[in-house]
């Protein structure tokens, strides 16, 4: 059974990184740990709350109104791992495909580990057969 507490920390976490786009870095405040290590589905990794804030607003770039949804978590000692829904407008090229202005949605997981009571390590991973779907779709 996963502890409440871990599945609200996965939950803020994903919240903040959302936030970063109004109030950059700092909505990662106690979220996570100064040298946090964040590799992301699009293939960048990151080191700090700056480096994910400009992960979330390259996101933001390809996908207008980018979301990330949190469903079921499952967590044991530090490490957690989260299923997500992303979710936005598709208005820049990704992929070689060309901005086609239409919503999309796509699954993903996350694994998270906690140093304390923030994260220290997170590793975004979308459902890449998934995406070449949905990319392919929008291209068409």
């Amino acid at each position: 059974m996963t502890d409440p507490t871990i599945a609200r920390l996965v939950q803020g976490f994903w919240r903040a990184f959302l936030d970063t786009d109004a109030q950059g870095p700092a909505a990662l405040d106690g979220w996570v740990t100064a040298d946090v290590a964040f590799r992301g589905t699009l293939g960048i990794a990151v080191t700090g709350a700056e480096g994910i804030t400009d992960y979330c607003r390259q996101a933001r770039k390809v996908f207008k109104d980018f979301r990330v949804d949190v469903g079921e978590v499952i967590a044991q000692g530090d490490r957690a791992a989260a299923r997500l829904t992303f979710s936005g407008v598709h208005q820049a090229e990704l992929f070689g495909v060309p901005p086609s202005g239409r919503r999309m949605e796509y699954d993903g997981m996350c694994w998270m580990r906690l140093d304390g009571d923030r994260f220290a390590d997170v590793w975004v991973m979308g459902d890449a057969a998934e995406w070449m779907t949905r990319f392919r779709e929008l291209g068409q």
